[in-house]
Order: C-alpha cells, then structure tokens, then sequence
C-alpha cells in the first residue's frame, strides 16, 4: 500500500473504483498487506518474517489459506491482480482454485517485468546489463546459473522457483487480460504470450490530488531535483557522478542546486559518494508525500531519472511534465517512451555520465527555449491520463458496460 510507483496505482485504482459513480456498479474489496495506510484493507495478508522468509516469499501457505477463505466468502465476478511481490505465487494459486469453482474474469496489471524474467526487473545484476532473454524460454531456467539477482546465489534460485511456480498457474489460464502500463511492456509480453488479444496498454494514472495541488511558480530556479527509492536499479550513482563531472566543467558558468529525495537502502552510499566527489550542493530530503513532495520540488527546471533498469512506465515523466520541470531520463524503456509519446523532455545515453553531464548543461541553459513543450504535453497528460478515464478504461477490461 505504501511508497513506490506500483503502490501509487494500486492506491489510485482503489480510489477510482470508489468514485460515487462506481458505488451502485460494484462492491469493491481490497486484499493487500496494509502497513501502515490509511486506506480500507479488507483483508490484510502478510509478507514472512523471521525463519519462515525465504520459504514464504517462494510459497506462503498462509496468504493461500487466507485468500482462497475469503474469495469462497465474498465470491468476486472480477479479481483485478495488481502485483504479488512477495506475497508470493500462493496469491495466483488461491485464484486458480477458486477460478475452477465460480465463474469469474481475472485481469492483471503488470508493474514488472516478471512474466518475461525470472528477476522480475529485466536486469542481470551479476552481469550488470538489461536483459530479457528468457523471454521466449519456456521454462526461463536461466537465472539458476547466470544468478541475476542482486540478491546473489540464494536469492536467484529463490526467484527461480518463485517464477517456475507462478508459470504453472499462467500456463493454466489463471488469468484473462493483462494490462500493460506502456506499449514497452506491451511489446515485451508478445513475445511470450501467445493471445497477444489478452494484452493492451492502459498507462497509469496521475492522481487528480497531484494536478489539484500543483501550485504556480512565477520564476523557475537553477534547481535539478530526483526523487524516488534510493536502490541500486535507478542508478543515482550514476547521477552523482555525473554531477561531479558537472561541477567541474560547467559550474562555474552555470551554477545549480539539487535535491535528491527519497529513502532506500543506497541512501547512506549515496551521502559519502557525494562527499567523497565534493559535490556539495546536493541536498538529500527523507521520503516527502505527494504535496509535500510538490512543494519541495516545484521551482525546478529538470528532473532526472538516471534508472538503469528498463523501467514500466515513468510516472515521473509525467509528474515532472505536470509542474512544468523539464524530465531528463535515460534513453530506454518505459522512460524513452512517455519521453517521446508527449513529447516533452530530453533523454541521455543510458548508463553514460558524460552523457548525461552535457544534457544536465543543456537543460538548464534551455529551459526557456525547452518550456514551450509543456503546453501541449499537459494537455494530453490531463486527458489521457487523468484518474476518470483511467477507470472507465479498467472497466471496459472488466467487460462491464457503462450505461
């Protein structure tokens, strides 16, 4: 329920389908692992702790007995799976039983890549490259000896019958569309799905708080800002290295600040990579809720995500698009494609930090000449992307007409 990009649409699409014209349509329940949210959870499962965590993040026997119970109690005609995670396969198992049972439609928003790649992420940490080469396997065995996750050896093999389990149930037909947040992912899932009928591309919602609180800024800073989790995958390394590059080439012409926001296990790393390379004008902000986070960041010029994976899809794209920062993210994936799909905002050479220096430079010298995109792009973001016509697309997937 809480933080990250996946957590977000989830919570937007609980939003959505409580909306006052859903009400008489439809009984909603949620089934998540609630922490420490606010929102309804009708039933709590639970990630393993202790002794029982490697083996219940592979197959948790008790979410499988708590949510076959409650599915045979509620008897649903829709089960919209967002994402398991760590709740483990079990989730796909309870479905696929009561599935043999009841009559029911089950779709599937993919946030990952995991039905192409046993690590979920489409990267090999081991070999640090993108990849997606099981894709076309059957069995996607490959991860039991190139060991991709960053995890290391235990850890691969732990995903690897993790995704051998989950197969065993797609293979079954446990679900029946697929949702796909961008035609990236989209693309990626043909090659291994053979009903490419099952699959079409609905992009996440930006959330109707974050449009309504956006404030007006009457002059943009010399600000970069980047915000999200601090781990290993989006690459902040990168983007601290690339400052020091910046410094030394351009600061003096074009002085800037920047704030990096967000917690996550590279967070202590990150605060003495910026000391060691003496880039001392980055300030670095503990995780900020969405108006916080608005305020925070809403007189910058550029945003950037340096992410090494292939990513989804870029909310941060179009979050940055709708406060009039410029986004800058790497040339790949789910970014390039919200880059070029609203054309607005400018991409550097994946994984290059003298690429991605000089396109820092450009961007803050441009600005001026660059804002003129947003016009447009928000036009379309705030159409297209909006949390109203984000449900009436989810309900056309759940083949219920509106009237």
């Amino acid at each position: 329920m809480e933080k990250g990009g996946a957590e977000i649409v989830f919570r937007n699409t609980i939003s959505v389908l409580n909306r006052e014209e859903y009400k008489n349509r439809c009984i909603n329940y949620v089934v998540s692992k609630k922490g420490k949210s606010s929102l309804n959870v009708d039933l709590d499962l639970a990630t393993s702790s202790g002794a029982e965590t490697v083996l219940g993040n592979i197959y948790s026997w008790r979410n499988f007995r708590k949510l076959k119970k409650f599915l045979f109690e509620i008897q649903p005609d829709i089960i919209h799976l967002q994402h398991y995670a760590n709740l483990s396969p079990a989730i796909l198992h309870a479905i696929y039983v009561y599935k043999k049972k009841r009559a029911v439609r089950v779709i599937q928003t993919l946030h990952t890549f995991e039905r192409v790649c046993s690590n979920f992420s489409g990267y090999d940490y081991h070999l640090n490259k993108r990849c997606i080469d099981c894709a076309k396997d059957k069995y996607r065995y490959k991860i039991f000896y190139r060991h991709c996750s960053r995890g290391g050896i235990l850890h691969s093999l732990g995903k690897g019958i993790t995704a051998l389990i989950a197969d065993f149930f797609y293979n079954r037909g446990v679900i029946d569309s697929i949702v796909a947040p961008s035609d990236f992912l989209k693309n990626t899932l043909s090659s291994r799905i053979n009903d490419t009928s099952s699959i079409q591309t609905i992009r996440n919602p930006i959330s109707d708080t974050f449009l309504k609180q956006r404030a007006s800024v009457e002059k943009k800073e010399d600000l970069l800002v980047s915000y999200g989790r601090l781990s290993e995958e989006k690459n902040w390394d990168l983007l601290i290295t690339a400052l020091s590059e910046y410094k030394m080439l351009y600061f003096n012409e074009l002085p800037i600040r920047v704030k990096l926001i967000g917690d996550g296990k590279e967070r202590e790393y990150l605060i003495s990579l910026a000391r060691e390379k003496g880039v001392d004008f980055i300030e670095f902000i503990p995780f900020l809720k969405q108006a916080a986070l608005i305020s925070e960041i809403n007189s910058a010029k550029v945003a950037v995500l340096p992410s090494k994976c292939y990513e989804s899809f870029s909310l941060f794209v179009i979050e940055t698009i709708a406060l009039n920062i410029l986004p800058l993210v790497a040339g790949h994936g789910g970014m390039l494609e919200a880059v070029e799909r609203f054309k607005c905002g400018v991409t550097f050479a994946s994984d290059n930090m003298q690429s991605l220096a000089e396109q820092i430079y450009y961007c803050m010298k441009s600005y001026s000449k660059l804002d003129k995109n947003f016009v447009e792009a928000k036009k379309e973001v705030e159409a297209e992307l909006n949390e109203r016509e984000y449900a009436r697309k989810l309900w056309e997937v759940y083949d219920c007409k509106m009237e």
